[in-house]
């Protein structure tokens, strides 16, 4: 179900996800290794997941989001909000 947010609603007073990267950790390695800086559109109207491909590798242990910038909630401009997150492997 997607719904159109009306401006008060959880998703517009809590900060959303503007920009991240994303670091992989590989099996034998217990390094982070930089994977990708993401950007993420504010989609008020949420028609669509936002698809982020692990360049073909099936060898990632572990993964780290580190948010590099926000779009400011109304009422809670400091609480950063990931509503949801799923990993899938697939081909490209």
């Amino acid at each position: 179900y997607w719904a159109n947010t009306d401006g008060n609603d959880q998703y517009t007073r809590n900060s959303r996800v503007k920009q991240m990267t994303v670091w992989y950790r590989y099996a034998g390695s217990d390094k982070w290794q930089k994977g990708k800086d993401v950007s993420l559109k504010d989609d008020k109207t949420r028609t669509d997941w936002k698809v982020i491909h692990l360049n073909g590798r099936d060898d990632i242990t572990g993964i780290q989001l580190q948010i590099t910038d926000i779009y400011k909630g109304s009422k809670f401009p400091n609480d950063v909000c990931i509503s949801e997150i799923m990993f899938v492997q697939s081909a490209q």
